[in-house]
């Protein structure tokens, strides 16, 4: 209404009518039927529009009353994420834009970068399997099957009551163990389809029972969308050598490792004779093996340039400032008889196990061998 115009009602012997009182003229008058049908629609849509503004503000008040804070972080910018109703995680300065949707329990942390390539292989990769039920014993056999993978379980120390994150886990079962002993598992990999299997499968399985101290999620090592000091342990087996950026990684990995803390890694030491050996007379068995098997293009890149030097993981350790570093090499015969059992298939290869490990720990105590050429490398630093 202008301050000029007031609309009224008023009652006259003949019924109730609407007029009007104009300052300007002084006078009344009377309203058409068009006038005021044009007046009451235009009250309705006053009235409809204050109706749909005040339905949005008790919704907004109604979501920030159910926010609460998460442990997360925006991977990209490291801005705290919180956790709405459904448990999607939003920023807290815009909590009715989801950044990542909550699928029972599981978020997608990867974003398009560097490793999109490396995801989309294993996305295919992983995308097939059984969930086969497995047992608490199977998981505790499982760390004597590979040469180091012994060495490393021990390199953790007592793990009970800490905070382990699982990077580039794939779909890997003995690390479920980790629960058995008493530790809390962030289990992680770059492919979400990798975190579909594996959680699939623990939920048929007897580690089931671990649930509260498990969370399962797609994740790129460049990127953590983990706040700071948030873990004991950050381990991964056989997966540095996915990574072309180590410095990136590792500033990350410090960042997210509490005062103190640890991080343990299985992968490759550089072999000279390892080296040689594929690159002329195991050049033929190792084409034939990347065809059958398939070899993601991080593996094409760690294959051709070899394990890791003591100088790198050195040049790792002091760009980041950790406090201690771990070095250990092991098993050369032992190893090369474990890869023939696995792409060849030939499992009677097996037998020669105990034989091949016993001629390595004579080749280093004779001559040094493994110390050199020790194919399978357990390292690590604490911050």
């Amino acid at each position: 209404m202008s301050k000029e115009v007031m609309w009224f009602f008023r009652c006259n012997p003949r019924g109730w009518s609407v007029g009007r009182y104009d300052e300007q003229s002084g006078g009344f008058g009377s309203l058409k039927p068009a006038e005021v049908l044009r007046y009451l629609r235009a009250m309705y849509a006053r009235w409809s529009a204050a109706q749909r503004h005040d339905h949005i503000l008790i919704q907004k008040d109604r979501s920030v009353e159910v926010m609460i804070s998460s442990d997360y972080v925006d991977p990209a910018n490291k801005v705290p994420l919180c956790r709405n109703s459904k448990g999607d995680l939003c920023e807290a300065s815009a909590p009715h834009r989801i950044v990542f949707e909550n699928r029972d329990g599981t978020y997608d942390f990867v974003c398009q970068g560097p490793a999109s390539d490396e995801r989309e292989f294993f996305d295919r990769f992983y995308d097939r399997g059984s969930d086969r039920p497995f047992s608490i014993e199977e998981c505790r056999r499982a760390w004597r099957k590979e040469p180091g993978f012994e060495l490393l379980l021990e390199s953790l120390g007592d793990i009970s009551g800490k905070r382990i994150l699982l990077l580039g886990n794939g779909i890997s079962l003995k690390e479920l163990y980790f629960l058995h002993l008493g530790a809390g598992c962030v289990y992680t990999d770059i492919s979400i389809e990798a975190i579909r299997y594996i959680k699939k499968v623990f939920n048929v399985s007897e580690f089931k029972k671990h649930a509260e101290n498990i969370e399962f999620h797609a994740v790129d090592a460049y990127h953590l969308p983990f706040q700071d000091n948030s873990f004991d342990i950050i381990y991964g087996c056989a997966f540095v050598h996915h990574l072309g950026d180590l410095d990136m990684v590792f500033s990350e990995i410090h960042r997210c490792l509490k005062p103190g803390g640890i991080c343990r890694f299985l992968d490759h030491g550089y072999s000279p004779v390892w080296q040689f050996l594929k690159r002329t007379v195991l050049r033929p068995l190792q084409l034939y093996t990347h065809r059958k098997h398939g070899i993601s293009p991080a593996d094409v890149t760690a294959t051709n340039r070899g394990g890791y030097k003591r100088m790198e993981i050195e040049h790792i350790k002091n760009a980041h400032a950790f406090r201690e570093m771990m070095y250990v090499r092991g098993a050369f015969l032992e190893q090369i008889l474990q890869r023939g059992t696995l792409k060849l298939g030939c499992r009677f290869l097996r037998k020669l196990k105990p034989l091949m490990r016993g001629l390595d720990n004579l080749s280093e105590w004779a001559f040094g061998f493994i110390e050199k050429n020790g194919m399978v490398l357990v390292w690590g630093f604490t911050k």
